[in-house]
């Protein structure tokens, strides 16, 4: 795995580590949001794997390495934003989880 770019509604985010590699990519659905992420590293990120509250995940990298797995203690948690360092590749990743209140979420959420 080479980068990572997310994007917010339109707003794309810088792109994080090389620009080269296989780009892969999920569309969440209204009412749909992440709740594990986890992957394998070395010195590098090597993997990711994103799942969704619907079950619906996405893969990329080569698995080898160490596992890593993060995921919210609570059960209505999501996936609020992610952060990390790159060095030529990803080094590090971490997850930021909340749970939002219904008065912060949209109708079809």
């Amino acid at each position: 795995m080479y980068h990572i770019q997310v994007r917010y509604g339109g707003a794309w985010s810088q792109v994080a580590g090389y620009t080269g590699g296989i780009f892969h990519e999920i569309e969440l659905f209204d009412g749909e949001f992440i709740v594990q992420i986890s992957g394998k590293y070395a010195h590098y990120i090597q993997s990711i794997v994103i799942v969704t509250n619907r079950g619906r995940s996405i893969t990329a990298g080569q698995p080898s390495g160490t596992t890593f797995n993060m995921y919210p203690i609570h059960p209505m948690a999501e996936l609020r934003f992610l952060s990390g360092h790159y060095h030529g590749g990803l080094t590090s990743i971490a997850t930021h989880w909340a749970v939002l209140p219904m008065a912060m979420k949209g109708p079809s959420d």
